[in-house]
């Protein structure tokens, strides 16, 4: 798997070339069309003075250039060419430099003066690469034709109607050429070295910019079972991360809290099968020491009967218990008359109650149906009745009332239920521990109950949507399950 820091790398330098070669492409053609614009104006300059040296008397055209002057077209490696045509064809003059060879002539008729050119790229005469411009020429007519001198000043007159001649300079381009095929090459090594300066200045920011997250996933690789309870200092990194350090933050407090609970709960879960454990091995060593004594291994059967039934019953919570938080089993909703429902529930625990003279006190009204899951509901409203007759004080109650609805009266409304029973044992500071795990106010644990029923209660109530509350008012617990809306 590639790495985050190879990705922006190979981003950054991908991205990084791209825009220097851009860059460095449009910096050479600035360069390129600037010195070829410098080159031809040049030219037409050039060709522009050469016109103006071609003048016109008494029906005679020449061209007066002294060449002495222009040792650019001077014969023997003369470095630029011109040649002069009538509009018929015949030369009517060649620089030096040309000798007797002609320069290419593009057949056009112009019938603009000296401004109006066009320009190629052509080899000179000597091979050399070169650029080449054309004009059509009309001579200025010489006022003078003994020789006297023009007034400083005096206007240059030509004649549209009088001869046109044919204007071809060329110069050579080898300077210019190489002097672009040096920009070019420099052009080039100064992006690969650019590009090595950016691959290093690339790879220092992002091993700065990237050291918290390493430091972050060093410390998140020494986690382990025995450092739940440290956490990463949000401090120290990065505000775009600092999410992700505080959701890692929280995730180990969970976990610090799920270990806790199971610990915990392996440790109670010890605790309670401890006792009717020892119990039951003291009630199998009673019968086998007196094999002979019938009431006494019937006593010592019957100890051992209770206490399989008490085990049965840790057993069958703690997997109802589990069954519920993992949601095995989704609540399958039907209309549950609520008062049979209550009735039903109190049955098995009739006989018990009676023992201890606590009576059901039964309020719900008649007719009042609750959509719920009926097994579900059953198994919450048996372990409230079960912890009340256990728990309760002798010769009390357990009273069952319906609880106003938010939309109203109705035979079919949102349950709303509150169970409640007289007690001497509770206080405010119990409230909290009611709906933990083995929680049991007698710290000797000498009771038939292990503490599962009223977490049982809270989790299948979170099954059905109904939130599980506990209050002690005036020496009365009351356990309300009341609808989430």
């Amino acid at each position: 798997m590639r790495s985050l820091r190879s990705r922006l790398t190979l981003c950054l330098l991908v991205g990084s070339g791209a825009l220097l070669a851009l860059g460095g492409f449009f910096l050479y053609r600035v360069i390129d069309s600037r010195l070829e614009s410098d080159f031809d104006q040049q030219l037409v300059a050039k060709a522009r003075s050469l016109a103006l040296l071609t003048e016109m008397a008494d029906g005679v055209v020449w061209v007066e250039l002294p060449e002495e002057g222009m040792p650019e077209f001077a014969a023997g490696g003369g470095a630029e060419f011109f040649q002069f045509w009538f509009a018929d064809g015949r030369v009517l003059r060649r620089s030096n430099s040309l000798g007797s060879r002609d320069l290419p002539r593009i057949s056009s008729k112009l019938s603009a003066p000296s401004d109006a050119a066009q320009m190629w790229d052509a080899p000179l005469p000597d091979g050399r690469p070169g650029r080449m411009i054309q004009v059509t020429v009309l001579p200025r007519i010489d006022d003078h034709p003994e020789g006297e001198g023009s007034e400083a000043g005096a206007e240059v007159r030509f004649d549209p109607a009088g001869p046109k001649a044919t204007l071809v300079l060329a110069r050579g381009r080898r300077d210019l050429d190489r002097f672009l095929a040096e920009t070019k090459i420099w052009l080039g090594v100064s992006f690969f070295f650019l590009l090595a300066g950016l691959a290093g200045l690339v790879r220092l920011s992002l091993r700065l910019g990237l050291a918290p997250l390493s430091r972050l996933v060093d410390r998140i690789e020494r986690l382990d079972a025995g450092s739940l309870g440290e956490r990463i200092d949000p401090t120290d990194v990065p505000a775009e991360i600092s999410v992700v350090v505080q959701r890692v933050n929280d995730l180990l407090a969970r976990l610090e809290t799920s270990f806790a609970r199971e610990k915990a709960f392996s440790d109670h879960l010890a605790h309670e099968l401890r006792t009717p454990l020892a119990e039951l091995r003291a009630a199998t060593e009673v019968g086998l020491r007196w094999p002979d004594d019938p009431v006494s291994v019937a006593a010592s059967l019957e100890d051992a009967r209770a206490i399989g039934l008490h085990m049965e019953r840790i057993a069958e919570n703690l997997l109802a218990l589990a069954r519920s938080e993992s949601a095995q089993e989704a609540p399958v909703e039907e209309e549950v008359p609520l008062r049979t429902a209550i009735e039903e529930a109190w049955r098995p625990l009739a006989r018990a109650a009676a023992e201890r003279k606590i009576e059901l006190r039964n309020e719900i009204p008649e007719g009042l149906s609750v959509p719920t899951d009926r097994a579900k509901l059953g198994l919450i409203l048996a372990n409230l009745f079960d912890n009340a007759v256990v728990h309760g004080t002798p010769g009390g109650w357990v009273a069952c009332r319906a609880l106003p609805s938010n939309n109203g009266s109705s035979a079919k409304a949102p349950l709303g239920l509150e169970v409640s029973n007289p007690t001497a044992d509770l206080s405010s500071n119990d409230l909290p521990h009611l709906f933990d795990r083995f929680w049991q106010k007698d710290p000797s644990r000498s009771g038939p109950h292990a503490g599962l029923g009223l977490p049982l209660v809270a989790s299948l109530g979170r099954a059905l949507g109904l939130a599980v509350a506990a209050q002690l008012v005036a020496g009365d617990l009351r356990i309300r399950l009341t609808k989430v809306e």
